[in-house]
């Protein structure tokens, strides 16, 4: 018998020089020496030599021992259910472990994330999960388990880290922004977070903003529920939008039949959000590079994260916060404080392999060597117990290392191998010539994203859904930036004042400084395109006059947005939701 790569297992016949896998429906050649098959497929194994180190022994054991959900249709690592009987599959957890093999070098960890989303853009647990597609609990504020988390949130950020997978990345943020916000416990935020699923507790938590403007300044896809304070979401034009869309949605299949021309207005309202969304994703791109440049300058990240790796208990709230201290060093915002911070949570956990690789992987990873030897099996001492358990997630003093998954074991092996380039600290600045630079900088940014803020206004006229959208469309490309430019010469010259100011010795000063002189012509040359609008002039263009009396009428105003049916018997009937951004 033999396993492979996906965990499946085959009898095997052997015939010369040729391997027969019989339940894999494949066959390869087997070099001169036994020493290595090269599958049909591409794969090539490779025999270990007597000379392979420990570690390469135990990685090969290790695989052998793995654990995966699905069919041979689709098929991802994943942990045993931990009932009895027959093994199980327990994928609740499964974009936060797959995410960490990817960020370590695992394809099949990527591949798993990767499968978890739907083509709307929403993530799931799992890609089994995804298939299925489990209801919500019904109750927001009680127990059951929600479609997502905000611990797998902190999967995809480390995913889309490791990966810049950014149009998996710009499909998840169209999808949150038309998702309904939170409304009742909200993890501690105000109301109105968005949310990663359609529970409450899958609310946005403080800071998770903050790494997405990162981000997405890093994929150049605009965050636009997302500003520099980190209990402050913003209310958008798609999200009022969509909800006047469900509301309207749901009086439709009350009344349990179709006005007659109602496409007609739908049209309108579908087409207008299209044209709005297509001209603002660029300027709202731009936006979130300013945004994300104020996040670096400001620290405002850095030091949430290490404070709650600091406060957090043992167990998975302590591991994810490493998990994060992890992404924001790999995004190149580490410090020399936070290394030193990280180095006291390795102490007090020294038998936890990752801490020690998050804590001294930039001098020295050598003791992690010791540590996965001794807590991951081998093939003379191993449990066998159910496969349970991502170890270094767990309070260290409990071993749970002895219910491994043994993807834990290979993911601490790789980072451990890896010889990837972790970027140097940032330099933070002390004299007080510097700090007016940093100051000078900051306050430059927030002209550049004052001026950007000026288009946004402006292109949110096109969500207005009226008689006529063509003309509010016409009206911003005449000028999109009228009053923009006028104060664009003024941060110019005041940006160039800043260099003057920068002392070439503080190098990060120097490259924010920069940051705001390039961007300002990304600012003063952006340039927005509107989507040809194809939508009929009147109803009687679609339908019979006699018809046109019963169409919907969208009233837009106020703060507020309804929807005034008039059906036939006399019978009228009004819908409204109230519009938190004040655009409609």
């Amino acid at each position: 018998m033999a396993r492979n790569e996906c965990g499946f297992d085959s009898a095997l016949s052997f015939q010369k020089n040729r391997v027969v896998a019989t339940d894999w429906k494949l066959v390869g050649i087997v070099s001169p020496g036994m020493k290595s098959i090269t599958w049909k497929n591409g794969a090539v194994w490779v025999k270990q030599p007597p000379e392979a180190t420990e570690i390469e022994k135990r990685i090969g054991y290790w695989e052998s021992q793995t654990f995966y959900c699905g069919d041979k249709k689709q098929h991802f690592p994943s942990k045993e259910d931990e009932g009895d009987g027959a093994p199980k599959c327990d994928d609740g957890d499964s974009v936060m472990f797959n995410a960490l093999l990817c960020r370590g070098g695992d394809q099949r960890g990527c591949n798993a994330v990767a499968a978890s989303q739907d083509r709307d853009g929403r993530f799931w647990r799992s890609p089994a999960k995804m298939l299925t597609r489990p209801e919500e609990p019904a109750d927001p504020l009680k127990g059951g388990q929600t479609t997502f988390s905000g611990d797998h949130a902190l999967g995809l950020f480390l995913y889309f880290s490791a990966t810049s997978d950014s149009a998996a990345f710009k499909k998840w943020i169209a999808w949150i922004d038309r998702n309904e916000r939170c409304y009742t416990w909200c993890n501690g935020m105000p109301i109105g977070t968005p949310r990663y699923c359609k529970n409450d507790r899958c609310s946005f938590a403080i800071g998770d903003c903050q790494v997405l403007l990162l981000l997405g300044a890093r994929m150049d896809v605009g965050i636009p529920f997302c500003s520099v304070d980190p209990f402050t979401s913003l209310p958008t034009v798609t999200n009022a939008a969509m909800n006047l869309k469900a509301t309207h949605d749901a009086m439709m299949k009350a009344l349990k039949f179709r006005p007659p021309g109602i496409e007609i207005v739908e049209n309108v309202f579908n087409e207008s959000l299209r044209v709005y969304e297509s001209a603002v994703a660029p300027v709202e791109a731009l936006k979130t590079m300013l945004e994300a440049k104020l996040v670096e300058a400001l620290l405002i990240e850095q030091i949430r994260a290490t404070f709650s790796a600091k406060v957090n208990a043992r167990g998975y709230s302590r591991h994810n916060a490493l998990v994060r201290v992890m992404l924001l060093e790999d995004m190149g915002l580490g410090a020399d404080w936070m290394d030193d911070i990280v180095k006291d949570i390795a102490k007090d956990e020294p038998a936890n392999p990752f801490f020690q690789y998050v804590a001294f992987r930039r001098t020295n990873k050598a003791p992690m060597l010791d540590l996965i030897l001794k807590e991951c099996p081998s093939t003379e001492k191993d449990a066998h117990n159910r496969r349970t358990q991502w170890s270094w997630e767990r309070d260290s003093a409990k071993a749970e290392w002895v219910n491994t998954m043994y993807w834990d074991c290979l993911f601490a092996s790789r980072v451990y191998l890896e010889t990837r380039f972790v970027p140097s600290n940032q330099k933070y600045i002390t004299n007080d010539l510097a700090m007016a630079a940093l100051g000078s900088a900051v306050a430059k940014l927030q002209d550049l994203r004052k001026l950007v803020e000026i288009a946004l206004e402006q292109l949110r006229r096109v969500a207005a859904i009226g008689a006529d959208p063509t003309k509010a469309i016409t009206d911003i490309i005449a000028d999109p930036f009228a009053a923009a430019k006028a104060q664009l010469e003024l941060v110019k010259t005041e940006a160039a004042e800043l260099q003057k100011l920068t002392n070439k010795s503080l190098k990060e000063v120097a490259e924010l400084s920069d940051a705001v002189i390039n961007l300002l012509p990304r600012v003063a040359d952006l340039k927005i395109e509107i989507p040809e609008l194809k939508l009929p002039t009147k109803p009687s263009d679609i339908i019979p006059s006699k018809a046109s009396d019963v169409l919907p009428q969208f009233k837009i105003g106020d703060g507020k947005a309804e929807v005034n049916y008039k059906l036939p018997g006399k019978i009228k009937v009004k819908i409204g939701i109230h519009d938190p951004t004040g655009i409609f």
